[in-house]
């Protein structure tokens, strides 16, 4: 088995690794003065609107601080856009335990960076800030105000909406052909209200093409998964000090069929992974017991312990160039074990039957090519046996795997 410094030092090369990541991609700013440069920007796939951001002027290039006071625009190619707006913004709480019984808005002027999601006629803008949310439009070369929603308390303590967005919605878009019948029910979520935008545009430009129109379906790929595990196995038993068994270290082969999904959207660096894997750890003990009754006989624990391990979990890459990528995975391990036991010599037979178990599998690599690929995976703690049936067994089964992989389609 790798020793645990070894272990260590290998997550530490790929934890600098990340941490000196430069996410940096092509985009542009605007400044106060309405000039237009291009450069990269640091894509922090921000989910609260961002009141600053970093970018480069070119890729070799100190890193600079955009602010809100310096920049009127900014944007990444074929990514967000955020425009600068002063703008006045109801900021009434959304948490049930914090809403008041006032059903009227509380507006305040603020400058703020607004998310660009429908560009059009009418133009549809988003803001969030941690538990707020909320939607900004206008149409032609109208104010952009807000959209009007609000969540608040009723006299019978019951939770109440001011759906006043509806109304704005229904006087502002205004096109022979587009039907307001969806406005009446329309819910102050994303979704619907993107729809109804575009459905409008669409309306009043026939050629009209929606931001990010193209949609990815999400890719599906299939690899081959061979590797060694170092692992190592601990047995107690607290009725007899005779069924101790430390099985101490051993090398495993193990092969799995990785399928891959990868998510339509964040630009594929999210994903959806499982492998099947099939692997056996086999081992043989002599008890540190000795019998009174027996004095010459030798007391064997012997283990067969073969199981297909199924990983479910996430895969998050991060991009340095076309050709290398690193990856984090955070899987739940489910484990079928395959007619196992830990069976005692001279012990009259007796044995524990290894049953389904689950622990946690994080890991970390790098793919190369988008073909190859090596990852170094922690085995979490498991307890082998099927404690209700072996109440008095005990077990730690851990480890350490090194994947390689190679990517079919």
């Amino acid at each position: 088995m790798l020793k645990k410094s070894s272990i260590a030092l290998l997550f530490s090369f790929f934890s600098l690794l990340l941490s000196a990541q430069i996410d940096f991609e092509p985009g542009y700013i605007i400044d106060n003065s309405g000039q237009r440069t291009s450069c990269y920007i640091k894509n922090l796939e921000w989910k609260n609107n961002p009141s600053e951001f970093q970018y480069q002027i070119s890729e070799n290039s100190g890193e600079k601080t955009g602010t809100i006071s310096e920049i009127q625009e900014f944007g990444i190619t074929d990514g967000p856009v955020f425009i600068r707006k002063t703008i006045l913004i109801d900021r009434s709480p959304w948490k049930t335990s914090e809403l008041t019984m006032d059903r009227s808005f509380s507006w305040k002027e603020e400058t703020i960076f607004l998310k660009e999601i429908v560009k059009g006629e009418a133009n549809l803008y988003y803001y969030e800030d941690g538990d707020l949310r909320r939607f900004f439009f206008n149409v032609g070369d109208e104010d952009i105000v807000q959209l009007r929603h609000k969540i608040y308390k009723r006299e019978d303590l019951k939770i109440g909406e001011n759906n006043e967005f509806r109304q704005q919605m229904w006087n502002a878009l205004d096109c022979e052909g587009f039907s307001k019948n969806g406005l009446q029910k329309l819910q102050y979520k994303m979704d619907p209200i993107k729809r109804i935008f575009n459905s409008y545009n669409e309306c009043t430009d026939p050629s009209y093409e929606a931001l990010g129109n193209e949609k990815s379906k999400g890719i599906i790929h299939l690899a081959l998964r061979p590797g060694i595990n170092f692992t190592s196995l601990d047995v107690q038993n607290s009725l007899s000090s005779f069924r101790n068994a430390d099985f101490g270290s051993q090398n495993e082969f193990r092969i799995g069929a990785e399928l891959e999904f990868i998510l339509p959207f964040n630009r594929n660096k999210w994903a959806l992974i499982v492998e099947p894997t099939y692997r056996n750890f086999k081992a043989r003990t002599r008890s540190q017991q000795r019998s009174s009754f027996v004095p010459n006989s030798d007391f064997y624990a012997v283990v067969n312990y073969t199981s297909l391990e199924i990983p479910i979990g996430f895969r998050h890459y991060m991009f340095f160039g076309e050709n290398f990528k690193l990856f984090l995975n955070a899987s739940a391990l489910i484990d079928l074990p395959i007619n196992s036991e830990v069976n005692y010599v001279n012990f009259g037979g007796s044995e524990g039957e290894i049953g389904y178990n689950f622990s946690f599998a994080p890991g970390i690599g790098f793919t190369i090519l988008n073909r190859f690929s090596f990852e170094g995976r922690l085995l979490g703690n498991r307890e082998i046996f099927n404690t209700k049936a072996f109440k008095s067994y005990s077990s730690d089964y851990k480890g350490f795997s090194l994947i390689l992989g190679y990517r079919i389609f």
